[in-house]
């Protein structure tokens, strides 16, 4: 073989590239699908939203999913309390903390979901801490 049939040959092999947007992904040599699916920003949102934690459970993030659920119970606890012995600025103030808790723990879930997804996306699987150990 001649360093001139060499090139023209290797120049075919470039012009084929290995992923094209026109092939489907089942047809990449090697192809795996992932056993991972997207995550639902709004489901992730609305759970956050009506109750804080699990929003985060959904997500894999146990942890933080225990420390808003705790919060919130605790100051539920409070507005019960506030409620039960007619003191109304007690309550208000329990019921107001909860609320801003839930509204942090929805835009925590936002950004965890945000984080998830993309990570998926782009390493075709989820980020470590999804992963259980």
């Amino acid at each position: 073989m001649t360093d001139s049939e060499h090139n023209a040959e290797r120049k075919d092999e470039e012009k084929t590239p290995i992923y094209s947007p026109q092939l489907p992904p089942e047809k990449i040599p090697g192809y795996q699908p992932s056993p991972y699916h997207k995550k639902s920003v709004f489901f992730a949102i609305l759970l956050s939203l009506l109750i804080p934690g699990t929003g985060h459970f959904y997500l894999g993030r146990t942890y933080e999913g225990v420390i808003f659920l705790g919060v919130w119970a605790a100051l539920a606890v409070v507005n019960l309390v506030g409620n039960s012995i007619n003191n109304t600025f007690l309550a208000w103030i329990a019921s107001t903390a909860q609320f801003v808790t839930g509204i942090i723990a929805a835009a925590f879930a936002y950004r965890y979901v945000q984080e998830y997804n993309y990570t998926l996306q782009l390493y075709g699987a989820p980020p470590r801490w999804a992963v259980p150990s």
